[in-house]
């Protein structure tokens, strides 16, 4: 029992170091990996008692409505993310779905704390507080030259600004960054549990990774939503649609870069000419206006494998 006493030690302080939080149970999932189900259940509980009890001496210390509000939004991630690892690794069905029912799950439970949070009036003043304070720095930062009265006034008005678009923000893309983050803590821990052991890790290659065809119609009705939302505004219909458009995007642009690196090898490409193409990819879709085309592109071409099969006919022609 000492390696799942250890990870959940470990799991525990890579999440109070901050951005840690994105690593925090990769840990765990090495556990399932080396020693299956019983000790990944008994490093997740571990991990969980040592995280909260941390967070409650906190709360002790300072005893504010802002800090007792933050360890219940700590509280629903902590669970959230385990219970969704658990499913990832326990349940007995297409990894796909299991990741896209957590994450709709993930979201349906958020609703009463959101709505909860809401009217918490403690927690708005406290975060309306910290919003003045960025604002105030940004103030600070880029308008050193204006009057401090004039610093006063768009400190107000852009703090409650700032405020409601980050909210717009991130309830249009939570359940996408649960996903994400999900996925990526199941592949991570799988591939560095197994490389621990000297083994490959059983999992689907990118080159072979293909949605059902069916997932065209949730990701149609989903942009239409986005295209209303954007349009006339639709509020929690809108947020459900921008969650469900990014996560099935994200699902066909790996099916993209799937196809991408099967045509590169079937036309004996170099591989490092493909890693270039995925770089200069990546800075597109975060840094330059071109964004929206790599967001159109690579999902697109996912998405034509519904008509085209091009790896199919390939896999066709070898087995002749």
């Amino acid at each position: 029992m000492f390696e799942p006493v250890a990870f959940a030690i470990a799991s525990a302080l890579l999440y109070h170091l901050g951005f840690g939080f994105v690593f925090f149970l990769i840990p765990q999932q090495m556990v399932y990996v080396r020693q299956g189900r019983k000790p990944f259940l008994i490093s997740l509980a571990l991990g969980f008692a040592l995280v909260m009890g941390f967070e409650l001496l906190n709360l002790l210390r300072h005893r504010e409505s802002l800090v007792s509000s933050f360890l219940l939004i700590e509280v629903f991630a902590v669970v959230v993310l385990m219970g969704g690892l658990a499913a990832v690794n326990l349940v007995r069905l297409d990894r796909v779905r299991i990741l896209l029912a957590a994450s709709g799950v993930t979201a349906l439970l958020a609703v009463p704390l959101v709505l909860y949070l809401r009217g918490n009036e403690g927690f708005n003043t406290g975060m309306r507080q910290l919003f003045d304070m960025l604002v105030e720095f940004m103030n600070r930062a880029f308008t050193q030259s204006q009057a401090a009265e004039a610093a006063e006034v768009s400190a107000v008005s852009g703090s409650e600004a700032l405020m409601r678009i980050t909210g717009e923000v991130f309830l249009r893309s939570f359940a996408f960054s649960y996903f994400l983050l999900l996925i990526f803590t199941w592949w991570t821990g799988t591939q560095l549990g197994c490389r621990s052991r000297g083994e490959k890790a059983r999992i689907t290659r990118l080159v072979d990774f293909k949605l059902p065809d069916t997932f065209i119609w949730p990701l149609i009705a989903s942009l239409a939503l986005v295209l209303v939302d954007m349009l006339i505004g639709s509020k929690s219909l809108g947020f459900i649609a921008w969650n469900a458009g990014l996560i099935l995007l994200f699902l066909y642009g790996l099916a993209g870069i799937g196809i991408l690196s099967f045509l590169f090898a079937k036309y004996n490409l170099p591989r490092r000419w493909l890693t270039m193409l995925l770089i200069c990819l990546g800075i597109m879709l975060i840094f330059t206006r071109l964004s929206l085309l790599v967001i159109i592109l690579v999902p697109g071409l996912g998405i034509s494998e519904i008509w085209l099969h091009q790896r199919k006919q390939e896999r066709s022609e070898n087995s002749q």
